[in-house]
């Protein structure tokens, strides 16, 4: 008898999630190397690219996005610069613009890196992948907007405290949240990734970078 008829699929759906996206992001604090960890995100990328095949139209999610697109990503990215500058101001005003201040070389390669090697990747894991790779597991949209929030802070526990963890989970509800809102039209992993740069770039300029970009 085969394991699939031996155990349930959405109990393979559900173990293949903890493995996968609960397993991964613990071998950074075994093999600390960063070209390791760049492998690893690249890796884990291609294993959800092939996971979906055959399960959505690539044409479709990652298509032309509908006229205006872009409004609700931006409204959401500029929220929250605003609070992100708020709070550096309030808590941390010595560290208010510290990387395009002080590095602002490394500040520029982060602007046009970063969107492309980290967002990408992680929107096509934890939102892509997530929903539509598993859609046995979820009767109800909110235990997936639940579970990839879940598993996207998960994911940050390489990085030294507690503070990108936590800050990701709600970032993580809230590109949930579009995805979900945005996998019905072509160019859903636009828009995803778009909201998910502006939210990982306001950290990175207003002040907060170094939460995110020190690993344990």
């Amino acid at each position: 008898m085969s394991v699939k008829k031996m155990i349930p699929p959405r109990m393979l759906s559900a173990l293949e999630l903890f493995l996968f996206l609960g397993g991964a992001p613990l071998l950074p604090l075994i093999w600390t190397n960063r070209a390791f960890r760049l492998a690893l995100l690249l890796g884990s990328c291609a294993y959800a690219v092939w996971r979906l095949a055959g399960r959505i139209d690539w044409r479709h999610t990652g298509g032309v996005p509908p006229a205006g697109w872009w409004r609700t990503p931006v409204l959401r990215g500029v929220l929250v610069m605003l609070c992100v500058l708020a709070y550096v101001l309030m808590l941390e005003p010595e560290h208010l613009l510290a990387l395009p201040r002080e590095r602002p070389g490394l500040w520029l390669l982060i602007v046009f890196a970063y969107p492309l090697l980290s967002v990408i990747p992680q929107e096509l894991i934890y939102r892509v992948y997530l929903f539509e790779a598993h859609p046995g597991l979820w009767s109800n949209p909110r235990l997936a907007i639940a579970a990839s929030a879940l598993f996207f802070s998960w994911m940050h526990i390489v990085f030294a405290g507690g503070f990108a963890m936590a800050t990701t989970a709600i970032g993580g509800l809230l590109l949930a949240d579009t995805y979900a809102r945005a996998r019905a039209k072509p160019g859903a992993l636009w828009v995803v990734a778009l909201e998910h740069s502006l939210y990982g770039l306001a950290m990175f300029t207003a002040g907060l970078g170094r939460y995110f970009f020190v690993p344990r």
